[in-house]
C-alpha cells in the first residue's frame, strides 16, 4: 500500500512541478496561453488527431523560436505523459504505466443524523 501511495504522491507532485515549469516557459516566450490551456488541450485530445500533431500544436502555444524547440520538446512530452487524457478515462499515461489511479472524486463523508 505504501508503494501505491508513494507512486500517487510522486505523480501528483511531479504534475504540480511540471505545471509551474510550463507557466514559467509560457511567460518566458511571451505566450498568452496558460498551463491550464496545455492541460485542457491534452485532456481533450481525441483519436481524430495523431499524438504527434497534438504535440506540435502544444509547442505552437509557447510561441518559441526554432532554436528553443530542442529544450521545449521534452517539457511538452512530459506534459503529455503526466497530464490527464480523456481517452484514458481521466488518467495520465504515467498512471497507466504504474498501474495506479489518482482519486478523481474524493468520497464525501456520510453524516449521521440523530
Amino acid at each position: 500500500m505504501d508503494d501505491l501511495l508513494s507512486d500517487i504522491d510522486r505523480i501528483v507532485e511531479y504534475r504540480e512541478l511540471l505545471s509551474a515549469g510550463i507557466s514559467y516557459l509560457l511567460r518566458r516566450f511571451g505566450s498568452e496561453a496558460t498551463a491550464e490551456d496545455i492541460t485542457q488541450m491534452i485532456l481533450e485530445h481525441d483519436e481524430t488527431m495523431s499524438p504527434s500533431e497534438c504535440l506540435a500544436n502544444l509547442i505552437m502555444l509557447f510561441n518559441a523560436s526554432e532554436n528553443d524547440l530542442d529544450s521545449l520538446l521534452p517539457v511538452v512530452q512530459e506534459a503529455w505523459n503526466y497530464f490527464p487524457h480523456r481517452s484514458l478515462h481521466g488518467r495520465c499515461p504515467a498512471e497507466v504505466m504504474t498501474g495506479v489511479a489518482l482519486p478523481r472524486n474524493p468520497r464525501r463523508r456520510k453524516t449521521i443524523e440523530f
